[in-house]
């Protein structure tokens, strides 16, 4: 095992040296939805991919999203006062690398604070560019079906930039302490995982507190391949969930390689997981995970991917797992490489695709293919090892004429067992949590969603989620749904159907209404009715409640499941 440490580290040495010609590569913008809409929606105006855009890989790079905004801009598109001020909004925000000068802030703090509106700490010369931003997030409500108190305590800090102008850093923690509504901590309880974190304690009644860290730094290796490496989240997809990598787990350490080429974009993201929480103060058992997503770009409005995800890693609680080194080759089909090595691992490919038309449309979806026979699917029989999944969805901005009107809808489908595996090691999970859709498999979903800029400043959104899943009666029944359990305990090899088990129907309604007071400094107020009705009453579970929110440089923390 000393071996294989010493070979990654100077794997990753190696490929730092060969950078020496070191190309200017900026930080990325956090994951948020609401952010990167802004963006969505104006590629869907100009009906057109510029051939270095790939928004399927998520997050974004700042020196790219300055990139679109400066393309549609010179598009000539029809805008509205509010795109408009989104615009403005985006330049603010990504100042250093637009070449005109930033907005400044209208009056800077002891002169030395606020000098850019953004930033309350901006410094730059030829040497360093730094940035410094609070972090904090104050909300408070009631769930009244329990007439429970809700809260959030969360502050920080969030510093980024770059060194000789080659060399992206970014660090951010901040520490939280939470009540949240039931049904969270119902699946905290039964995962022995908070959502979206990582290690946490229990903090007075029915609280937790924790701290969120992130952080990473980021090289151009060449003018086509940067390099990043750090502990964050990714994102793989064009909807609102994703099948394939999304962030709604925990972050994790990863090497990730981009390539941007002509309308290419290929991405290898090596990552070390968390194959087990245990919640006592020793080392818990790891995994690794292989990811590689080839994006290209066809004419003006088509963009179609391919991905293959390995994971790796054998061992007990307590034990260093083993690291196959042979995953570290960026460019071979991981199938066949495992094949080689006799089969031991979980391989799962994936296909995606979006087509934006007509100025106001957008096309999404994904295909997950876990394992399966072609002759059992042919059967029809329900065969247990056929797992995989569908997402379809599309996008319309400007509904019916109304500026700054969108709607987004979309389906998923997983089948029972996709996603599960002999072993916490080789499993789709991160730290007890899934690493693609909350609900991990045996489930059928149903989203709609609606945004609204009525003002500049204001937005609206409404959101309905609606699911039927199949859950286990007791720990010791498995009907495909939790991907935690391995496959071998599975109640039956054939017979198998989506929603079998416990039929439980999830339905979630969040209408939020935001109003940013200052640039990232937003105030929301938000109504959450969540109904759970199963064919158990056990397993009923109904919240409703309301949370008013005060937060500044921090994606709103929601429970969308």
């Amino acid at each position: 095992m000393r071996g294989v440490k010493i070979t990654l580290t100077t794997y990753f040495i190696c490929l730092i040296l060969l950078g020496n010609d070191v190309f200017a590569q900026s930080v990325y913008v956090p994951l948020n939805r609401e952010y990167y809409w802004k963006l969505d929606r104006y590629e869907i105006k100009a009906s057109s991919n510029n051939p270095a855009y790939h928004t399927v890989q998520k997050p974004y790079l700042r020196s790219k999203v300055a990139e679109m905004v400066d393309t549609t801009l010179q598009m000539g598109l029809e805008l509205s006062q509010r795109d408009d001020f989104n615009f403005e909004y985006l330049k603010a925000d990504n100042h250093e690398w637009f070449e005109e000068e930033a907005e400044n802030g209208k009056k800077p703090f002891l002169k030395a604070l606020y000098k850019k509106k953004a930033d309350l700490y901006y410094y730059q010369d030829k040497d360093l560019e730094f940035h410094v931003n609070p972090v904090f997030e104050f909300a408070g409500g009631n769930d009244w079906e329990e007439d429970r108190d809700l809260y959030i305590n969360s502050r920080g800090v969030e510093l980024r930039g770059s060194i000789d102008n080659k060399v992206g850093f970014y660090s951010y923690i901040t520490e939280t302490q939470g009540r949240f509504p039931n049904y969270v901590r119902q699946y905290s309880d039964s995962n022995n995982a908070l959502i979206h974190e990582g290690f946490w304690k229990d903090f007075k009644d029915e609280g937790y507190d924790f701290f969120s860290p992130r952080g990473y730094i980021t090289f151009g290796l060449t003018k086509h391949i940067g390099l990043q490496f750090g502990f964050d989240r990714n994102f793989i997809g064009n909807g609102y969930r994703s099948l394939i990598l999304s962030d709604f787990g925990n972050a994790y350490t990863f090497l990730k390689f981009n390539t941007q080429i002509w309308r290419i974009n290929y991405t290898n993201i090596f990552a070390q997981m968390t194959a087990d929480y245990t919640g006592r103060n020793e080392k818990y058992p790891r995994k690794y995970m292989a990811l590689h997503h080839f994006s290209i770009n066809i004419g003006r409005n088509l963009n179609i991917g391919f991905a293959e995800t390995v994971f790796f890693g054998s061992g007990t609680t307590g034990e260093e797992p083993n690291f196959e080194i042979s995953y570290l080759n960026p460019v071979i089909l991981y199938r066949a490489l495992e094949h080689q090595l006799g089969s031991p691992d979980n391989v799962t490919i994936s296909l995606d695709f979006k087509w934006n038309f007509l100025k106001h449309f957008s096309l999404y979806g994904q295909a997950f293919l876990d394992e399966f026979l072609l002759s059992e699917i042919r059967a029809q029989n329900g065969w247990w090892a056929n797992k995989y999944g569908f997402q379809l969805g599309g996008k319309y901005i400007d509904v019916a004429g109304i500026k700054n009107l969108d709607l987004q809808l979309e389906t998923n489908i997983v089948r029972p067992f996709t996603y599960t595996h002999e072993d916490i090691f080789r499993n789709y999970a991160h730290y007890n949590q899934a690493l693609a859709n909350p609900y991990g498999a045996n489930f059928r979903e149903f989203i709609g969603i609606v945004r609204y800029q009525p003002l500049n400043r204001m937005e609206v959104r409404l959101k309905g989620i609606f699911v039927n899943k199949g859950l286990d009666s007791s720990p010791s029944d498995n009907n495909g749904g939790d991907i935690l359990k391995p496959y071998q305990t599975r109640n039956q090899d054939y017979g198998n159907s989506i929603g079998q088990g416990i039929g439980t129907d999830f339905g979630y309604i969040d209408l939020t209404v935001s109003y940013m007071i200052k640039h990232n400094i937003f105030i929301d107020l938000q109504q959450v009715i969540r109904s759970q009705s199963s064919e158990d009453p056990t397993f009923n579970l109904n919240s409703n409640y309301t949370m008013i929110t005060l937060r500044m440089n921090k994606v709103k923390r929601d429970w969308n499941f």
